[in-house]
């Protein structure tokens, strides 16, 4: 095995070439990582606006912020002109626009719209800040109808064809989609990005050498049968949707790996439990007001047998719903990936 300076500078030069970034820092987790980034802004001179559906620790990063003085804008997507008008108000105060967000939604299936996004906050020097460890490991670059996932791995912003845009700061944790706690910060422009020492690393540890050992090898992996994996999972994700909706379900998530039932919040306790007496473990989660989730998330290691038959005691075990709509996450809706 090289030495421990070897094969972390083999990491960086791998996440470089994974994310398509010149510059990027290594963090424990995206909370560290959110954090240090968000504490080089200024609170004369920069302006957050945050998604009020970000995953909770980019908002916990964004509270600290907060503290410090940044001004904070909460935002619904889903409201057209919501985002045009923070941004300008942002700008009209003789700030940068900082727009925090995540680049898929595994509840919809939907990746966001960057190039609306981008758009958006480029006229006002604005920076889009991405929380992308959802799709790390799945998403990757030239997605076409033959592999709607693309090829690589490197993200939601490589699958869109956005990953060169100076405006793009893409936050990512490994631990999901390469079973390595290790996160980072990508960036094609110099835009603040943390050092490698101080800030969170000064009072909590950094990545471990068995969490970069972990990483190595997963890169390594994923450079040599990375396509093979994510196309044996895509036949998974393909074969249970084929067999809950043979039975009259459809799940949320388009071919995602998460997929996601929505029942009546009263009725996922009594569901999950059967489910687990069968053998099947899921993610409860909360939806919509009145709602939950029943996730399923699937993996390579799941054999076909084993994907029908959760996927039958699936349509056993849920209520016979209308088919339930997905509700896009942005106000400019971008293409499930079906």
């Amino acid at each position: 095995m090289a030495d421990y300076g070897t094969m972390t500078a083999a990491i960086r030069s791998g996440l470089r070439s994974l994310l398509r970034v010149d510059h990027l820092t290594i963090r424990r987790s995206t909370l560290h990582a959110f954090v240090d980034y968000y504490r080089g802004l200024s609170a004369r001179d920069d302006a957050i606006i945050l998604d009020r559906n970000a995953y909770p620790l980019q908002r916990s990063a964004v509270e600290m912020a907060r503290g410090r003085g940044v001004p904070v804008r909460l935002v619904d997507l889903h409201a057209r002109g919501a985002l045009r008008l923070a941004v300008r108000e942002a700008a009209g105060s003789g700030r940068r626009p900082y727009l925090g967000t995540d680049g898929y939604c595994p509840r919809c299936g939907v990746p966001i719209d960057y190039k609306n996004l981008l758009d958006t906050l480029r006229p006002y020097g604005g920076v889009l800040v991405v929380d992308d460890t959802q799709s790390s490991g799945v998403l990757g670059a030239g997605p076409s109808s033959g592999r709607p996932w693309g090829e690589g791995g490197g993200g939601s912003h490589v699958h869109a064809g956005v990953e060169r845009d100076g405006n793009l700061v893409v936050v990512t944790s490994f631990a999901k989609g390469f079973g390595a706690p290790v996160a980072a910060i990508g960036t094609n422009r110099r835009l603040a990005l943390p050092a490698e020492s101080g800030g969170t690393e000064t009072h909590a540890s950094g990545p471990t050498n068995a969490d970069y050992l972990a990483l190595h090898r997963a890169l390594a992996m994923n450079r040599r049968d990375g396509n093979q994996r994510r196309a044996a999972l895509l036949e998974n994700v393909r074969l249970f949707r084929h067999v809950v909706r043979s039975r009259g379900r459809l799940p949320r998530g388009g071919l995602f790996p998460v997929q996601t039932f929505a029942v009546a919040a009263e009725q996922a306790a009594r569901i999950d439990q059967e489910l687990r007496s069968a053998g099947v473990r899921t993610i409860l989660t909360q939806l919509e007001a009145g709602q939950a989730g029943i996730n399923f998330i699937l993996s390579t290691r799941h054999r076909a047998s084993e994907v029908e038959q959760a996927a039958r005691l699936a349509a056993d075990a849920l209520p016979r719903n209308r088919l339930p709509v997905t509700r896009f996450c942005y106000s400019k809706p971008a293409r499930p990936i079906v």
